[in-house]
């Protein structure tokens, strides 16, 4: 994952490819258990890749490091 000066994302990696972010669908963060010693701080993305892929992947603020939403 490579990311732009605002962390939005620029690439993502998919096993051994790097892909080009080409477009954000979409974009929300949720800020929930402020509370706890580890609170939840997510900012989310559709993004539709230079493949054609659409992936939902989010940036978790807390610790910097990016994930892949999967839905089953």
């Amino acid at each position: 994952m490579r990311e732009d000066e605002h962390h939005r994302p620029e690439t993502v990696t998919l096993g051994r490819n790097r892909l080009r972010v080409e477009n954000t669908e979409d974009q929300w963060e949720i800020d929930e258990e402020w509370w706890r010693i580890r609170p939840t701080s997510r900012a989310y993305y559709d993004v539709l890749l230079e493949d054609g892929q659409t992936l939902t992947i989010f940036r978790d603020a807390v610790s910097g490091k990016w994930y892949q939403q999967r839905y089953e």
